[in-house]
């Protein structure tokens, strides 16, 4: 998939709940990103790639459908991220106090 692709794809908004106080040795901070839906992701950023803040929105672009059928893909690597780890979906109060 060539960047033309990529910046024709659809896209998902993520708001960054929490961000790492340490930076691992290649750069990274660990982040956790919530949906207004509540879908969360756990995630490593390099941030001389574009610097995150806590209540940042981040957009990622995806394949698939925003239903999730067929199965959603986030093109990662678009946004410098690394190891992504899906978390259980946030419960609303959560929801209400990440995306205020």
């Amino acid at each position: 998939m060539n960047l033309n692709d990529i910046m024709l794809l659809p896209r998902k908004h993520f708001k960054v709940a929490a961000v790492s106080s340490n930076r691992g040795s290649f750069g990274h901070n660990e982040f956790v990103i919530m949906a207004a839906d509540g879908e969360a992701w756990k995630v490593q950023h390099i941030q001389s790639n574009g610097e995150w803040k806590k209540g940042g929105i981040i957009s990622i672009p995806f394949t698939g459908s925003l239903s999730g059928l067929p199965k959603r893909q986030y093109v990662w690597g678009f946004v410098s991220v690394e190891c992504p780890g899906e978390l259980s979906k946030a419960p609303q109060k959560v929801i209400d106090e990440v995306w205020d």
